[in-house]
């Protein structure tokens, strides 16, 4: 059991101003995740009053310890009955007017009280109703759990309460409880059985009430009487408006009751230290690179992921931007392919011309939502081939570099000619689709010339070379689809991938279905044994997921939510919107042409007809972009942290993460 105890004045509640929506908001919230709340007080019983106790509570200690409840269930620790009387006059002998505060009714002199005290006693009054009595009815035979006593600034003997409290404990074991405010002067005392206070409260509570384990402990308030309550919770949260003794015995300080302490207090707490738990439970942090899609929202875009979690706009992360939906090889298990056929749909038109491409480009550098801009543009194609259109691709890449935006290029490698190489040596990255060893190239890419792994590694050498030469930061990094064809010439490509100076491999399989692996086994084994031989500082071997014998029914469906179009965005060849990398044939569903609109208004027309368009079509038989793949799951376990305790949290337990793992 994970429990909370709150203080009441200064901390919950101000006389003045009751309860705040946010604060009720807030303990509900706990409540909603599990954690059991408590008030711990050193008000009386009869003192909380209504507004307190509609909340919700699942039980009180009050009058600092002396008294507990929970589900109907009480203790109390009351004063020696013989000694009431002696404690009542020395207190009266002194011009002061005592307060007795019993289980149900609270006993004073309200005439006397209201005279001598601010309004605030008046306000106690009105708000404690029938359950305040005239000292006068008092019957000796009530428990009475503590006394309380207010001092008056002019009070005779105000210099001299040690005087006071000595004769008071001559009659009986008791402790007194100073309160003072922020001048150190003393303001009120009172007075319990010895050994009671907010401390042995909670741990009689705990013993009398709480019949399982409790994992953490959380205490919250502003005066003295609770720092021992923080000397017995695991965790304590001291209010902006406490003074400084009292913080410097906190483990945490949250803001002023004014300035909604309590919800802050939860969110960047106790629900942040909930949040992070559920959080990690599904996150790795390790994992660097390609494949580490958590360290990416996490870390490299960390401005996005703070604003989709506080469920704000934000540009796309990344624009994969198709410029040819045309390519010149044929590749066996080309996935546009596939889905072209699965739906029978029409790929579309290569309309974009060099005045489009600088349109779209410039209102890509130009457009920024709350505050930030796209970072990166990825040139692929889903059945194209990007460098077949090179006057439309230099142009925007251009554009794109003198403008600060990070560019990356998917390319089959066959048009990577020396003419092209110190323009692709600006850009960010450059991934080539080899897919295949010197036997098996040819009879997987399927090219309708003379082309061949030779020259596809030439390229990549050529390319390596001038990168040296120029001091280029471009990565060159490279991607390998495994089938029944190519995986015995796995390693050989390895090899032949680090002489020609590539910088990585990634490792993938078939996601269409359509390249059935025969042995599993031994497929898996060669990927592994070449991960540990070859992955090293200068060359990495990725593997980006594991083989599973029914692709359809491991894809991530539309149907499921689609939490990637937030962060990607895809223009397609004809420079509309589309729903993703992965969905731009002509009768995929398009969202504006981006030539022709602004990236704002078509993002908007993307989030009011995405439900309609893409979720509840089920006729569009779709494979989800290996990204979308690991991302979509991701985000929606983290959807469901945000539902359970919060944006406020989950946004204050990322920051955890960061500063942890960073």
């Amino acid at each position: 059991m994970k429990i909370v105890f709150f203080d009441v004045d200064g901390t919950i509640y101000h006389v003045s101003q009751g309860i705040s929506i946010q604060t009720k908001k807030s303990i509900l919230k706990l409540k909603e995740n599990g954690f059991h709340v408590a008030v711990c007080t050193s008000r009386s019983m009869p003192f909380i009053i209504d507004e307190i106790k509609e909340i919700g509570f699942d039980g009180y200690i009050a009058s600092s310890g002396a008294y507990l409840m929970s589900n109907n269930n009480e203790k109390s620790f009351c004063i020696e009955k013989d000694s009431l009387n002696s404690i009542i006059s020395i207190i009266t002998q002194n011009g002061l007017s005592p307060i007795l505060c019993g289980n149900q009714n609270i006993y004073c002199n309200k005439v006397e009280l209201s005279q001598l005290y601010d309004d605030w006693i008046d306000l106690a009054i009105q708000q404690i109703g029938t359950h305040i009595v005239a000292l006068s009815d008092f019957s000796y035979d009530e428990p009475i759990n503590k006394i309380c006593v207010k001092v008056p600034s002019d009070s005779p003997v105000k210099d001299n309460f040690d005087s006071l409290f000595n004769k008071i404990k001559e009659i009986t074991s008791i402790d007194i409880n100073e309160g003072r405010d922020e001048h150190n002067s003393l303001v009120e005392f009172e007075i319990v059985i010895k050994g009671c206070n907010k401390g042995t409260g909670i741990r009689e509570y705990i013993r009398a009430f709480i019949d399982e384990p409790i994992e953490e402990s959380w205490g919250v308030g502003d005066d003295y009487a609770d720092i021992k309550m923080f000397e017995v919770v695991s965790n304590s949260i001291a209010m902006g408006n406490a003074n400084d003794i009292v913080k410097s015995n906190a483990h945490y300080i949250t803001k002023s009751f004014r300035e909604e302490g309590i919800t802050f207090a939860c969110n960047k707490y106790i629900l942040a230290k909930e949040a992070y738990q559920l959080i990690m439970s599904f996150t790795d942090i390790s994992t660097n690179g390609i494949l580490g899609y958590e360290r990416f929202l996490i870390f490299d875009k960390s401005k996005w992921l703070d604003l989709f979690i506080q469920n704000k706009s934000i540009p796309p992360v990344q624009i994969d931007w198709q410029i040819s939906s045309n390519c010149n090889l044929n590749c066996r298990w080309c996935v546009g392919k596939t889905t072209n056929s699965e739906n029978q749909y029409q790929i579309l038109k290569d309309s974009m011309d060099l005045d489009s491409v600088r349109t779209v480009a410039n209102k890509i550098i130009t457009t920024e939502i709350n505050g930030l801009k796209t970072d990166t543009v990825q040139f692929s194609g889903f059945t194209g081939e990007p460098l077949l259109h090179w006057d439309l691709l230099r142009e925007a890449i251009r554009i794109l570099k003198n403008n600060g935006i990070r560019v990356g290029i998917f390319t089959n490698g066959s048009l990577l000619t020396s003419e092209k190489w110190e323009t692709i040596l600006k850009v960010e990255s450059i991934h080539v689709s080899i897919d295949g060893g010197k036997d098996s190239w040819r009879r997987i890419k399927r090219p309708k010339n003379n082309i061949d792994y030779k020259i596809i590694l030439d390229n990549i050498r050529g390319l390596s070379s001038l990168r040296s030469k120029i001091d280029s930061n471009t990565e060159i990094n490279t991607g390998y689809t495994i089938t029944n064809d190519n995986i015995m010439e796995l390693e050989q490509t390895i090899i032949d991938l680090i002489s020609a100076g590539a910088d990585s491999i990634c490792i993938k399989y078939d996601i269409t279905g359509s390249e059935a692996i025969s042995d599993v086994q031994q497929c898996e084994e060669i990927t592994r044994e070449c991960q540990n031989k070859y992955n090293s500082d200068r060359f990495k071997v990725l593997i980006m997921h594991d083989h599973k014998l029914d692709k359809t029914e491991n894809r991530w469906k539309c149907g499921m939510g689609c939490f990637y179009r937030y962060f990607f965005c895809t223009i397609g060849s004809n420079g509309y919107i589309y729903p993703c990398d992965y969905q731009t044939l002509k009768e995929c569903p398009e969202f504006g042409n981006i030539s022709e609109q602004s990236f704002y208004d078509i993002y908007r027309t993307k989030d009011i007809n995405w439900e309609d368009a893409v979720v509840n079509d089920s006729s569009f038989a779709n494979v989800c972009p290996p990204f979308a793949e690991v991302i979509n799951p991701y985000l929606q376990k983290l959807t469901k942290v945000i539902e359970q305790t919060g944006n406020e949290a989950v946004y204050f337990a990322i920051e955890m993460i960061r500063n942890k793992f960073k």
